[in-house]
């Protein structure tokens, strides 16, 4: 029961603030949809900034091109929040690490991080031994300048830290502890830097049921690079990570079945699912691969440690995460695929229909905006009964922005929220963010999924960054 939980948790895995009501009036369950912004969410927080600009007191420090997570590390019952990348407004190149108690009454409060400042990154709360405490895998890149340089290149600033929670205090303090690199078995990678790259390019989920949480990830495999046949080419990679006791973590090389690596991809995503109802988690990867073209790929879960890649053939999407989610109440999770096709220079938005017996249809939704730097979010807003999807996007046609689409059934969507597509002059939308993190938590306890919105951002931060709750 504990891992199921955690498996839940983690698959939803993250300001000027003024007080909006966002309320979609229109027929149907949208008319049911309100978010308020949260006024003033750090009361603690000063304000901090420089040349760049300020980011105002009370609110959450901004960051652009990054994920987040929210878990609940010190067993409140309250969801905190931990992100990090360079904020414009205190720094031009220096990384932060953002660390937000949730005080368990509405408000945030910024802690002394422990964890490194890493770009671009991918943090991903999970437990990874067992003990009923949250810990923290943060991969990406210690420089946010880091670029390929030949024989100058620095990949010691390719990270992939892991801190384990060593437990509450009498005071609540939490105490997290380093594992060296060296330890871990973990090979540090990326997954691409600036506009348009996935975030969820880590999934955790426990692939062969041993009661432990296993990793996978998918990336640049820079420091392969140099003894590759071809070193003018970038390494991509899909690595898939056996969690060992909850000790360390062992790279199955050759994870498919009769040997052989799973495709290498990056500026994408990667998932863990029960895609056909088995019992043993599947994976779903998407990116830019070895092919030049953009790639989508189904592995099937054999149930002995090794994986049999799907033998249908799927329009694949770089540039954006894709998920799995229920989206038509069958029992069989579906495909959600927005992105940058780039075999034809498109932008996408699509699902795949699970049909069972490991088959899918692709399904086109004429509401549906193709984007790129999609970041993508599940969760029943209005409590019909169907799971809405929260996704932040630049857009096919439209400036970037933030839709929230309302689940009408039958893989209809209700768009709700789109700053072009809003009944008050463009004052009761969500902020315009993409290339960032998307998440729909209930961060108050009250019931009712809350929107959490980071990145790239078009309207009220003059640098371009934000940051909303």
């Amino acid at each position: 029961m504990k891992n199921r939980l955690i498996k839940e948790i983690l698959l939803w895995g993250g300001i000027f603030c003024s007080h909006m009501l966002l309320q979609a009036q229109v027929a149907g369950d949208v008319a049911n949809v309100k978010f308020e912004e949260v006024e003033n969410p750090v009361p603690k927080q000063a304000a901090v900034g420089g040349n760049k600009g300020t980011n105002p007191a009370g609110c959450f420090y901004h960051a652009t091109y990054t994920g987040s997570a929210w878990g609940d590390y010190n067993n409140d019952g309250y969801l905190d929040l931990f992100y990090s990348d360079k904020n414009e407004h205190i720094h031009a190149s220096k990384i932060q690490s953002n660390f937000y108690k949730n005080n368990g009454d509405g408000t945030f409060t910024r802690l002394e991080s422990p964890f490194e400042g890493t770009a671009f990154s991918c943090p991903v709360w999970f437990d990874m031994n067992n003990d009923g405490l949250l810990d923290l895998l943060l991969p990406g890149l210690n420089d946010w300048n880091y670029a390929w340089l030949d024989g100058d290149t620095q990949f010691d600033q390719i990270k992939t830290h892991l801190y384990i929670n060593r437990g509450i205090a009498s005071d609540g303090t939490v105490t997290f502890e380093e594992i060296p690199e060296s330890e871990t078995g973990i090979l540090p990678i990326y997954n691409g830097k600036t506009g348009g790259k996935g975030h969820n390019w880590v999934s955790v989920g426990d692939y062969n049921n041993d009661g432990y949480v296993d990793i996978i990830m998918t990336g640049f495999d820079d420091c392969a690079r140099p003894d590759s046949e071809h070193p003018e080419d970038a390494v991509r990679v899909v690595f898939l990570y056996k969690n060992i006791n909850g000790e360390r973590f062992e790279l199955q090389s050759s994870p498919l079945k009769g040997g052989g690596a799973f495709h290498g991809e990056t500026d994408g995503s990667v998932c863990f699912s029960d895609l056909d109802g088995d019992g043993w988690l599947d994976i779903m990867s998407s990116g830019y691969g070895l092919s030049r073209n953009s790639e989508l790929h189904i592995y099937w879960n054999n149930g002995n440690g090794t994986f049999t890649e799907s033998d249908q053939t799927f329009l694949g999407v770089n540039d954006s995460s894709c998920g799995i989610c229920d989206l038509n109440n069958d029992g069989l999770p579906d495909l959600v695929v927005p992105g940058y096709y780039f075999n034809t220079k498109t932008k996408q938005f699509y699902f795949y229909k699970n049909l069972g017996d490991r088959k899918f249809e692709k399904v086109d939704v004429a509401i549906l905006e193709g984007i790129d730097g999609g970041q993508l979010s599940f969760g029943d807003v209005n409590q019909d009964g169907l799971t809405d999807i929260l996704v932040g996007g630049h857009g096919a046609e439209h400036e970037h922005t933030t839709w929230l689409y309302i689940n009408q059934g039958d893989f209809d969507f209700a768009v709700y929220g789109a700053h072009y597509d809003d009944p008050f002059g463009k004052k009761g939308h969500f902020n315009r963010i993409t290339h960032g993190s998307h998440h729909l938590i209930d961060y108050d306890n009250d019931g009712f999924l809350d929107a959490w919105l980071m990145g790239w951002s078009n309207g009220e931060c003059s640098n371009g960054c934000e940051a909303k709750l």
